[in-house]
């Protein structure tokens, strides 16, 4: 009489890859004057002689950490002999573990306009007011640093510093998608200044 050797044990399972990062939060916006109307090229109001200053936008949130990966699962034993033979089988290979998560994205910083129109033609307000600092000086908040990860080449990256602008002229595209040169249609339907 003849027994069929002892099987090997099966192979652990490999352990789940980490989360990744979650994105860093934007920065608010600083906007000393804002202008809305419903009707796009609408005339501005009257504002002059006004020493408008611009504040700082408020800087990204910091981008999260990638999560560590799982540990892999234990192989399994190998079978042990039947009646006739002395051998046993092997243990199964253990899983790999999980790779590492990538770290989330910096946030952008938040812009920062000294005026800030809304379907309105800025007019005489940009030679009637005086502005400071002057445009060429940034105020827009830091982009947020990206979040770290174990893993190579995994970390997030930082966000775009916020812009600056002493009059920022924004518009609605909702109907034609179309902008004027210099700004682009976003996800929500309005004209938003290149940076």
């Amino acid at each position: 009489m003849y027994e069929i050797g002892p099987s090997g044990g099966g192979g652990g399972a490999g352990g789940c890859g980490g989360s990744g990062g979650q994105a860093g939060g934007s920065g608010g916006a600083s906007i000393g004057v804002l202008i809305l109307s419903t009707i796009s090229g609408s005339a501005p109001p009257t504002l002059r002689d006004n020493r408008l200053q611009r504040g700082q936008g408020g800087d990204g949130g910091e981008g999260g950490l990638g999560g560590s990966g799982g540990m892999g699962g234990r192989g399994g034993f190998g079978g042990g002999p039947p009646d006739w033979i002395s051998s046993l089988g092997g243990k199964g290979g253990d899983g790999g573990n999980g790779g590492p998560g990538g770290g989330g994205g910096g946030g952008a910083g938040g812009p920062s306009f000294g005026i800030l129109l809304y379907n309105t033609d800025p007019g005489a307000l940009g030679t009637a007011n005086r502005f400071v600092p002057d445009e060429s000086i940034p105020t827009g908040g830091a982009g947020g640093a990206g979040g770290a990860s174990v893993g190579p080449n995994a970390s997030g990256t930082a966000g775009r510093r916020g812009g600056t602008r002493n009059i920022g002229l924004f518009s609605d595209c909702s109907g034609s998608g179309v902008c004027p040169s210099g700004s682009t249609c976003d996800a929500n339907g309005v004209c938003v200044p290149d940076p």
